[in-house]
């Protein structure tokens, strides 16, 4: 990985932290983002002291829920490297505010806006740079098995307004993490790019992704904490898809424990036309910043 560079949001904590440390072990250049300062800060120093020579790590502040702030991130990032070889979408939140359905600065179901909406902007601006990269430039989503709690309806209420599990929401917005590194790569094997996108299962780790959780999930997750992976159990996946050459991996797919893995969300939305769709309409709604319910 000497040379290589790395963009990883939420790599302040858990499994981003892991992914981060352990590329810049293996020489890697590590862009550690994250919305708050002291804790990017905090995290690049661990960072720092887990890199090989060759290795490091620099801090960069971005909170996805803004539109502003992701295009500031974007635009520093171009200022400062000439090229990216990683771009790992890490960051997400999940039931925000207990069971009460929130919205974020522009209007956006929170959890879509700060797992999707925020990841479809940053890597639509980071884009030309992937593309100056040699070798095999990678976007990795981290999404997750909770897709299967994805509303058979998400393309007719994608601001989650027909309120009644919040995991329902959290699934659409994994889902659409998904659909975006599917469509994205179809985009980019039928332009003749190099760049190739990925989604992942981390598997049901112990992290601080549920702590606005109601308390049900809260005590559930105590009551099976032995169940529960480790933050470097759960970033091997993410590690397996930064690392794998390419004739190990299928461009587009989605994994789970270091192989390819099933879908298993609502029937009649994983399909290259249903992705495209999806895709295109959010990156309208990120450009814009202005909502749709349906597409």
């Amino acid at each position: 990985m000497t040379g290589k560079v790395a963009l990883i949001t939420g790599a302040n904590t858990g499994i981003g932290l892991e992914t981060a440390q352990e590329l810049a072990r293996l020489g890697a250049r590590v862009i550690v983002a994250g919305r708050s300062a002291d804790k990017v800060k905090a995290a690049a120093a661990k960072v720092q002291a887990s890199a090989s020579s060759g290795g490091g790590a620099e801090e960069l502040i971005v909170d996805l829920s803004d539109r502003a702030s992701v295009e500031r991130a974007a635009a520093k990032v171009a200022e400062t490297h000439s090229k990216l070889d990683l771009l790992v979408n890490n960051a997400g939140i999940m039931f925000t505010v207990g069971r009460d359905r929130t919205e974020g600065p522009d209007g956006f179901e929170e959890q879509f806006q700060t797992n999707v909406i925020g990841h479809v902007l940053l890597t639509e601006k980071l884009l030309p740079l992937l593309e100056k990269a040699g070798g095999s430039p990678r976007v990795i989503n981290v999404a997750s098995k909770a897709h299967r709690s994805a509303s058979p309806k998400m393309f007719e209420d994608l601001q989650s307004k027909d309120w009644k599990l919040p995991m329902t929401a959290y699934g659409n917005s994994k889902l659409g993490n998904m659909l975006h590194a599917r469509a994205l790569n179809a985009r980019l094997v039928k332009k003749g790019s190099r760049v190739r996108a990925y989604s992942l299962h981390p598997g049901v780790v112990k992290t601080e992704l549920s702590r606005n959780s109601p308390f049900y999930v809260i005590a559930l997750g105590s009551a099976v904490l032995f169940l529960l992976k480790s933050p470097w159990e759960g970033a091997q996946t993410s590690l397996h898809l930064c690392l794998a050459p390419d004739s190990e991996l299928t461009p587009g797919a989605y994994y789970a424990d270091c192989k390819e893995a099933s879908y298993v969300g609502p029937a009649g939305l994983w399909t290259d036309e249903r992705a495209e769709t999806f895709l295109a309409a959010a990156e309208a709604m990120a450009r814009t910043g202005i909502p749709q319910d349906r597409i």
